[in-house]
């Protein structure tokens, strides 16, 4: 189960800039993946990205980009999906750690949105929660989450 934020959580931030993308949450060895689905009324097209250079945001296509990113404590992956989709450096802080409350925020290119998302454990009767972020874009969706 998702543990509440505790001071010992976020120490790692503390005396840092404002933007500094640092990754607050559980600690995985596991790489970042990205999945791409380009759609639109005709087309459906899903591929897995390999490498950070493929994560170019669309220019003039006729589909809609989506590219789904698993694993928030992949720093680098953050740190250039920032760079390829001009991403403010807060926005950034905030996808990477995962101890965000859920909020809307409008940028002059985009749309910033986290929400917690439940899950129910059948086996131990429990619930957990994550945080699942999207980034609204004019041809393109992000949508980034932890590995679960």
């Amino acid at each position: 189960m998702t543990q509440p934020l505790s001071l010992s959580s976020s120490s790692e931030k503390f005396g840092l800039a404002p933007g500094s993308v640092i990754h607050v949450g559980e600690r995985l060895e596991t790489a970042g993946k990205i999945k791409l689905i380009e759609f639109s009324k005709d087309i459906l097209i899903e591929q897995e990205i390999k490498t950070v250079s493929e994560l170019i945001p669309p220019k003039d296509k006729p589909t809609v980009s989506w590219f789904s990113i698993t694993g928030l404590h992949d720093v680098e992956l953050i740190e250039q999906l920032g760079k390829e989709f001009t991403i403010h450096q807060l926005v950034l802080e905030d996808i990477a750690n995962t101890h965000q409350r859920p909020k809307v925020e409008e940028f002059d290119i985009i749309i910033f949105i986290v929400l917690r998302v439940i899950r129910f454990d059948a086996e131990s009767l429990t619930f957990d929660n994550e945080q699942f972020s999207l980034i609204l874009g004019s041809n393109f969706i992000v949508t980034t989450r932890p590995i679960k």
